[in-house]
């Protein structure tokens, strides 16, 4: 079954809302466990716990536009994800991989590009 491209834009944006969603539920309840003493898993698999990777690709490439506080060049997001060295993440195919999910972050609306390099759009639709 093929889904229309509309369609697909559609559960791809309500995806990536719910994995924001999820990472940040997650952090709070290990916020919370810290604080009542309660030991807080910290590798994906054991329960709710902060993962030691981002949950989904294009969550690692908001975390690291999030992170670098400036534009970054698609070669600069792909350096940047392959030095974290997340498992899986560090195939031959990373940089195709990084470029198309890079623009079509942007023809979404989650990212803008400038002559500088992308920016990450926050949640009320600006950079």
């Amino acid at each position: 079954m093929r889904l229309n491209p509309e369609v697909v834009r559609g559960l791809e944006a309500e995806l990536l809302r719910l994995e924001a969603e999820r990472i940040k539920v997650e952090a709070t309840i290990a916020s919370i466990k810290q604080l009542l003493g309660q030991s807080v898993p910290t590798q994906p698999g054991q329960g709710l716990a902060m993962p030691l990777a981002p949950t989904g690709f294009r969550e690692g490439i908001r975390a690291v536009l999030r992170g670098a506080g400036k534009p970054l060049s698609p070669k600069e997001v792909t350096e940047a994800i392959r030095a974290k060295k997340y498992p899986g993440w560090d195939s031959e195919t990373l940089n195709a991989r990084v470029n198309n999910d890079l623009w079509k972050m942007k023809e979404t609306g989650q990212l803008e590009k400038d002559d500088d390099g992308y920016t990450l759009v926050d949640e009320g639709g600006t950079a």
